[in-house]
């Protein structure tokens, strides 16, 4: 008759049953039999007979902590046996898990202690093999660690975790560990860096976005509010934040002639105003217009307006126009109108007869405001090149001809000429200007030490402002032309060499770079050459000079010359 001497469980559930067995019995099954109020039937488990003392019986997983029995039925072959000294009481032991965590929000860089609520931590801090917090699935020891009991946890951080991070928490009992679903977010405190737009229409509202670096997640910020004096609070009649980067907040309605600064502050109570301010206007303003592509007879054109308060986004604002063609005014929209800014605004004029007198009307919501001056039809004004293309940077004063068409029949028909410089918006007038009415040329007298780069002319006639981006229309300022070495420096001439040219600033306008060169020092003589780069030219040499003469070359951009004083190009056969 077999007859149990004790029972051993493990951590991963497996039950270890010493014994003691005649060779007449063996064992038929080992169970689990849950305890009263445990509703469930009793739970076979597999076993492996190891030898006459012990066998090795694994049953399932169970969370929680429960009372349960053991039960051995052993056979002859006919007959089963489950005697009472087979059933043993014992109790399994479920791993530790986190149930949330207090609190879930900290500042940046700070030691912040933070509480785990759970179940089986174990009954001391003996019981706790490690603590530990998350951080992009690197694992750190807590600072200090408190054991309050099975069910509390205090663990401190390191400071030194940046804002804007997601920490997780990981309790080790034994050899179980388990992580915290919960999540505590550290936060930076809040910067405004620019607001956007910076001005508006009065009467309506408007959203105004805040740009800067704001909490990764929206419930850490706890106001948005505005201010016209920094000190009175109005809070935004909408706000929300969008992104770790961007937060909107709806100014109400603001009246006229106020500046609005902003001010943010999250839950940890850390508060940031804004540098730059939105400004309020009473109306749209319009202050000029002018012609990016001017209208002639027959086609249409473009006109940009300037002014003020033209709103923030498209839909603020429409332009239309009355055509008056002298026989039956009609108004009309824009064939495409193109809000750029909230003081510029772009309208391609459809076609109209020359003659035609266009004004044009900017409505902002519901106000309406008429522009002046009007705009006139006529025939098409064309600038379509400069005379010279460059020159080199010196200390003097210049003379350029612009050439075109329908530049006017009188001398009052050019009322301006201006320049801008690398397509800056800033224009300056000519030191003065001339139009030569019978080769309908203009020409612009630039000041002295102007600076390297390419200007843009416009040409004011008769109220309508024309120019042109083609590279022959403009005028280029470059650094000297330099030249290093030739090669080859010598050759047979009986037929066309190739002579290689190196240096620098030789220009990228073909028609604008020539190349040079004069056989012992008599007159120079064009060539044909090949621009290859702003580094190299490719000048050609003809044949039939005679041995020993020696080939100088220069190269010129624009109205600069410059010779190579170094070598030469020696006939040898």
């Amino acid at each position: 008759m077999c007859h149990n001497t004790g029972v051993n469980f493990c951590r991963r559930h497996s039950s270890y049953c010493d014994h003691r067995c005649n060779s007449n019995l063996d064992i038929a099954s080992v169970s689990l039999i849950p305890a009263m109020g445990f509703d469930s039937p009793d739970v076979p488990c597999e076993f492996i007979w190891e030898s006459n003392t012990q066998i090795v019986c694994s049953i399932p997983a169970f969370t929680g902590v429960y009372d349960a029995r053991v039960k051995i039925v052993l056979s002859d072959g006919s007959n089963v046996y489950s005697p009472p000294e087979m059933t043993v009481q014992f109790r399994i032991i479920a791993g530790p898990h986190i149930v949330t965590i207090d609190p879930s929000i900290g500042p940046a860089y700070s030691s912040a202690v933070v509480t785990l609520f759970g179940r089986n931590f174990g009954s001391s801090a003996a019981a706790v093999t490690g603590i530990s917090y998350l951080v992009d699935d690197s694992a750190y020891p807590c600072k200090t660690m408190t054991y309050i009991s099975s069910h509390y946890l205090l663990c401190e951080l390191e400071n030194d975790i940046v804002g804007n991070t997601r920490v997780r928490f990981r309790v080790t009992i034994g050899s179980i560990a388990t992580i915290s679903a919960g999540v505590f977010h550290t936060i930076a405190p809040p910067q405004i860096l620019r607001v956007t737009p910076t001005v508006g229409t009065a009467g309506f509202d408007r959203i105004v976005t805040l740009h800067g670096e704001f909490s990764g997640f929206g419930a850490a910020i706890k106001s948005v509010n505005y201010s016209p004096d920094g000190s009175t609070l109005l809070d935004c009649k909408s706000w929300s934040w969008v992104h770790i980067n961007r937060i909107l907040c709806t100014v109400e309605a603001p009246p006229a002639g106020f500046s609005y600064t902003f001010k943010v502050c999250d839950i940890l109570d850390d508060c940031v105003w804004s540098d730059t301010v939105y400004a309020s206007y009473a109306e749209a303003k319009v202050l000029s217009i002018y012609t990016m592509f001017p209208t002639a007879g027959g086609h249409s054109g473009r006109v940009t307006i300037i002014g003020s308060s033209f709103g923030n986004i498209p839909r603020d604002v429409d332009v239309d126009m009355e055509v008056d063609d002298g026989v039956s005014p009609y108004r009309t929209g824009c064939g495409a109108m193109n809000w750029m800014t909230d003081n510029r605004l772009t309208c391609t004029i459809p076609h109209a007869p020359v003659g035609s007198t266009i004004t044009f009307r900017v409505t902002l919501h519901t106000q309406a405001v008429d522009v002046s001056p009007t705009y006139s039809v006529l025939d098409a004004h064309t600038l379509t090149s400069v005379s010279p293309h460059s020159t080199s940077y010196n200390q003097y004063q210049r003379d350029i001809t612009l050439i075109g068409d329908n530049f006017g029949d009188t001398l009052n028909d050019v009322t301006n000429v201006q320049y801008t410089y690398n397509n800056m918006e800033t224009k300056k007038s000519c030191l003065a200007w001339k139009l030569d009415t019978d080769t309908e040329t203009v020409i612009c007298r630039l000041p002295q030490f102007m600076i390297v780069g390419y200007y843009q002319f416009f040409l004011t006639i008769r109220d309508k402002t024309v120019t042109s981006l083609n590279s022959q229309a403009l005028y280029y300022i470059n650094d000297p032309p330099t030249i290093i070495s030739i090669s080859p420096t010598s050759g047979s001439t009986g037929t066309t060499v190739d002579v290689t040219i190196t240096g620098t600033n030789f220009g990228s306008l073909d028609f604008d770079t020539k190349c040079y060169f004069n056989v012992d020092d008599a007159s120079l003589r064009s060539t044909p050459f090949e621009l290859v780069s702003d580094t190299e030219i490719v000048c050609k040499v003809p044949g039939g000079f005679d041995v020993s003469s020696q080939l100088r070359f220069a190269v010129s951009i624009g109205t600069q010359t410059i010779y190579e004083k170094v070598q030469y190009f020696t006939v040898t056969s």
